[in-house]
């Protein structure tokens, strides 16, 4: 629909041109063709630079720095991103600046960079102006403070966007800030309690047919199923997680995004091996079930790899 709507537009209609451009390249990043993407936002950016549409450049560039987050170049994305959060403050654009200021945050938080994160988490709680997009900041804040082992501060932090996901009914809302919540109560050695708020997480989450994110709440089930040593029912969560993984893995057409997909889940696959040796050092069985699993799973794990490795090249 995009291609035809360009072929159809007239050659004096530039910002419609850069528009349809920029929307032809979130398609086709959500469709995994990252190459095909970064021509179209490319295209629209060179259009929007000489129209001097700044909000436009803020987006285009934005969409550069997703698609190369989107195949694991995190220094060309940070650097994308950052120059298109230069033109959102130029062109005063707050909303583009609060979607931006969101993701340098996640970004930052998975390099270790947590009071850089937060730091832009908050940027972006200042400017955001809807109470559900602030609840939602507070969440990614939360996170981040779970991430910097602050976890009592990160449930301070989750009061106020529970409060907001109580009033509203949102329910993925609700059961992100379980989900965080169970994460920070992992910190704490709460594990009953984390591992309550898991389960319902994942059952919110399979309600809402949110695979990703169920997948995630599954996998920390496992972590508290382990901390009260109940390691056989850590492995039948971790081996469910994997599987959720896997499934939605088949689900990525292109193969440098399954691969980064993968690489990003490779903590799943460390745990549920770590858990398979624990099983093996608990029990007596000298048939070595536990160990020969350990190594399929180790192997299932190179393979996969391997295959993206081989398609992409």
């Amino acid at each position: 629909t995009f291609q035809r709507i360009l072929e159809i537009l007239p050659a004096d209609q530039l910002r419609h041109s850069s528009d349809t451009l920029g929307n032809l390249g979130v398609s086709q990043l959500t469709l995994g063709f990252p190459e095909d993407a970064l021509r179209s936002f490319s295209s629209a950016l060179t259009i929007q630079e000489k129209i001097g549409d700044l909000s436009g450049q803020g987006r285009s560039l934005m969409g550069i720095g997703s698609t190369y987050y989107s195949t694991g170049k995190q220094e060309l994305a940070l650097e994308y991103l950052e120059t298109a959060l230069a033109a959102q403050r130029k062109a005063n654009d707050g909303r583009g600046q609060v979607s931006n200021l969101k993701f340098l945050g996640k970004i930052q938080r998975q390099n270790g960079e947590f009071s850089a994160a937060i730091e832009a988490h908050m940027a972006a709680s200042r400017l955001a102006t809807s109470p559900i997009n602030k609840a939602r900041i507070q969440l990614e804040i939360s996170q981040d403070l779970v991430a910097a082992n602050r976890p009592d501060e990160a449930l301070e932090t989750l009061t106020r966007a529970n409060a907001v996901a109580a009033y509203t009914r949102n329910r993925k809302l609700l059961a992100d800030s379980l989900r965080v919540s169970a994460e920070a109560w992992l910190l704490t050695g709460q594990f009953e309690q984390s591992l309550s708020a898991f389960q319902k997480a994942s059952k919110s989450y399979q309600a809402l047919g949110l695979g990703l994110a169920q997948s995630r709440a599954i996998f920390g089930s496992a972590k508290a199923a382990r901390g009260m040593g109940h390691t056989k029912a850590a492995k039948e969560h971790a081996g469910l997680a994997l599987k959720s993984v896997e499934k939605l893995r088949s689900q990525l057409i292109a193969p440098e995004l399954r691969l980064f997909f993968l690489a990003s889940r490779q903590e799943y696959y460390d745990f549920l091996i770590d858990t398979l040796m624990l099983l093996h050092e608990q029990s007596d069985d000298t048939s070595g079930e536990y160990l020969r699993e350990a190594l399929s799973v180790s192997e299932r794990s190179r393979a996969r790899a391997l295959v993206d490795l081989i398609h992409e090249a």
